[in-house]
């Protein structure tokens, strides 16, 4: 091959530049009917030069597509070609031949043809009619069983390499062949390559056009979608319903094209039975049972890869989709509440279920593919009434201050709600190639266990507690029951606790603090080291809210505006005559006390707030880890750690946050808020590490702002500036900002 652009190049010759230029016969340009405009008909001049002997040139256009185009759909490929060579291409021989090459990859057709002088057309020795169904078709054949156009035609197969060669009447080759490389598909082109061989043994120049390379001969095949459902109801016992659906592998909607080249089947059946319609009435139990049956095959219309056609009737089982699930669930519960104390705490709070399945594929990969599932939950969830509780300070009222709500604690004596659960599932999948191989089974069998509590002890005082442990059941594989029978969790690989307590004392009307505290623990074992890793996140948040003026009035409480009184006497009539005299000396009030009022009420409710955050991980502990140390209570776990875990022994990362937040009211369109925040940061890792960071508001000056204290932020508005004689004029809405933020951040580092 040469790509030298001195000896092959490529160009257009048409009916509007080229006067000389006479296309084939019949082949015209398109027509505009609208414009009454012909276009113009164009070939494609591979033209060369000097082109050595047993040389070749070709020109190749690449379809940008990872997996190629599909022109499974058409019956024909045709083509035009043109030949012009002094001396070497004539109406009798000819020293050049064409070539035609389709495909991806190493895997391609390829057609060779001598070219003859000018059209050829009262021959026909110069155009390509190609039955497409008959080319794909010489993949499946062999020397014995060949379909030929003629007698005197040969095919050689060998090497991965098939070739055709044709021959005229007389039985003599006509130098046309067609070779198969590798295991080209119609379904994966992704090149087209046209050029000409010199087979003679001296340099030749000329040029051969091709023109109406096309694809010709659609291929109508029926394809037909129906669809099939079935209903069957007995009572309200149960109902069943059956459904099937087929899809030939050519049905397509008019949107679309082509069809899905595969025909799919599909046959569904679904079931419900309620169990509970069989036993008396009075029980109040709900036993529902749902199953389902579903098998699906999908037929393809070609050999995977290939353009081949596979037999309708008998495909092989090897191509074939399959799918056929079976799955089957059910649920126990008591659909009323009994009357019976009894049942009401031990069956009334019990529920159940199990689900089973069972699904068998197979595809052109695995001969079988074998999923099976069960799973099964048992719970029990009990909640107490809401007035269970009494007054254990109700003897305190008579107390000052303190003693109405001291008396009106309540102390309930039953938790809020109980809850607890077990579910376990159990997983297998078995697989089948189709080379003979069984792949290592993938079992699973799991168990989960959870607990719950939630305790209002106090009114204003409640908790709540939740536990999870996950485990390893594999060892007991089809020795379920014995597992069930020594009462065994198998080995348990993750445990989660997690414990929330919130505390809102009232203890005036001018204080309602509240406080958080919550604790959360994850255990992990590893079982390839025999050893845990632990964590443990806990969290306490505290907040503070004074009002000013709710505290002074404790001491003092201006009457009411006049204007306000006198509209509500009015209202009451005469009838209050006498209590209006009554507190008609008090009216007026203490002037200096009441002036302290309202200045204090300028005041914005005082916020403080707390909260600490530490979380804490260790790696590789080896024995069990005290209770007080998964809720905070102890500062040290007290446990060895792996020698192969080495210095990465855990963290710990402590923060805590403090805020301030109030305000003021300068005048009626002027406020001023305030607040202050201060963030301390300490990380320690397994190596003793230590990092320390602290980042507060701040208030700094100086040249270089190296000096400064811990100051307040703050924001004032300013609004009705519209009131303003000069600003009304030109604007409805005005006001004023100004803020002030500062930040001091300080790090440090301490090695241990």
């Amino acid at each position: 091959q040469t790509g030298a652009d001195s000896v092959f190049s490529i160009a257009i010759v048409n009916t509007e530049d080229n006067a000389d230029y006479i296309p084939p016969k019949g082949v015209k340009g398109e027509y505009d009917p609208i414009n009454e405009i012909q276009s113009k008909e164009q070939s494609l001049v591979l033209k060369f030069s000097n082109l050595e002997g047993g040389y070749k040139a070709a020109a190749k256009k690449t379809l940008y597509t990872n997996s190629g185009n599909s022109y499974l759909i058409y019956d024909r490929m045709k083509m035009y070609m043109y030949g012009t060579s002094l001396g070497h291409i004539t109406d009798v021989d000819t020293d050049i031949y064409f070539f035609l090459r389709f495909g991806l990859g190493d895997d391609y057709y390829e057609i060779t043809q001598p070219v003859f002088e000018g059209w050829d057309e009262e021959e026909g020795r110069n155009s390509i009619d190609l039955d497409l169904s008959w080319l794909t078709k010489l993949k499946l054949q062999s020397e014995e069983n060949i379909q030929k156009y003629r007698a005197t035609d040969v095919f050689q197969d060998s090497a991965g390499v098939r070739k055709y060669s044709f021959t005229g009447e007389d039985g003599l080759p006509t130098g046309k062949e067609i070779i198969l490389q590798g295991s080209p598909s119609l379904s994966r082109i992704q090149y087209f390559t046209v050029g000409i061989t010199n087979v003679a043994d001296y340099p030749i120049s000329g040029e051969v056009w091709i023109d109406e390379l096309r694809l010709s001969g659609v291929k109508k095949d029926k394809g037909i979608a129906m669809r099939v459902q079935s209903k069957f109801n007995l009572a309200d016992l149960g109902n069943t319903t059956l459904s099937y659906s087929r899809k030939d592998a050519d049905f397509h909607i008019l949107q679309q094209r082509l069809g899905s080249n595969s025909t799919t089947e599909d046959l569904r059946l679904n079931a419900t039975l309620q169990l509970q319609k069989l036993l008396p009435k009075f029980l109040g139990i709900s036993i529902p049972l749902n199953g389902s049956y579903s098998n699906t095959v999908n037929r393809p219309k070609y050999f995977p890869g290939t353009d081949v056609l596979v037999d309708s009737d008998a495909p092989p089982d090897s191509i074939l989709t399959k799918s056929e699930v079976v799955s089957l669930s059910t649920s126990v519960s008591k659909a009323g509440k009994s009357d019976n104390k009894l049942i009401k705490y031990t069956l009334d709070a019990l529920k159940s279920n199990f689900s089973a399945s069972r699904t068998k594929k197979s595809n052109e990969i695995m001969a079988e593919e074998l999923h099976e599932s069960y799973s099964g939950r048992l719970s029990y969830a009990l909640s107490f009434g809401r007035n269970n509780y009494f007054h254990p300070l109700k003897w305190l009222h008579f107390l000052p201050w303190l003693g109405t709500k001291m008396s009106d604690i309540q102390l309930y004596y039953t938790p809020s709600s109980i809850n607890t659960s077990v579910n376990f599932s159990e997983k297998l999948v078995q697989k089948y190639t189709r080379s003979g191989t069984k792949t290592p089974d993938d079992y699973n069998l799991g168990l989960n266990r959870s607990f719950g509590l939630d305790y209002k002890l106090l009114n204003n005082l409640t908790m709540k507690y939740n536990q999870t442990a996950k485990s390893d059941m594999d060892n007991y594989r089809g020795y379920i029951w014995m597992a069930i029978k020594e009462l065994d969790p198998g080995l348990v690989t993750n445990v989660t606790e997690n414990l929330t307590t919130s505390f809102s004392p009232e203890l005036f009307t001018w204080l309602k603090p509240s406080f958080n505290y919550s604790a959360g623990y994850r255990w992990d074992f590893d079982r390839a080291n025999d050893m845990a890793n632990i964590g443990v996140q806990l969290r306490f948040t505290s907040n503070i809210s004074i009002s000013p003026s709710t505290i002074f009035e404790l001491v003092y409480k201006p009457p009411k505006s006049k204007g306000s009184s006198g509209s509500r006497g009015r209202q009451r009539g005469r009838s209050d005559d006498n209590s209006k005299k009554k507190e008609e000396p008090n009216k007026e009030g203490n002037s200096v006390l009441t002036f302290l009022h309202g200045m204090i009420g300028r005041i914005d409710p005082i916020s403080f707030g707390y909260t600490e955050n530490l979380n804490r991980t260790g790696n590789g502990i080896l024995g069990t880890v005290p209770t007080g140390y998964k809720f905070g209570w102890l500062p040290d776990h007290g446990l060895p750690n792996a020698e192969n875990v080495g210095t990465n022994t855990g963290n710990r990362d402590h923060k805590q946050d403090i805020t301030f937040r109030s305000g003021l009211k300068l005048t009626k369109k002027t406020t001023l808020s305030l607040n202050f925040s201060e963030n301390i940061s300490t990380t320690i890792s397994g190596s003793g590490v230590e990092q320390r960071s602290i980042s507060r508001d701040y208030l700094a000056f100086g040249e270089k702002m190296d000096q400064g204290f811990p100051f307040v932020g703050w924001s004032m508005r300013i609004s009705g500036l519209e009131k303003l004689p000069l600003i009304r004029k030109i604007a409805k809405t005005v006001s004023l900002e100004h803020a002030f933020s500062g930040k001091e951040t300080r790090s440090w580092q301490i090695e241990g």
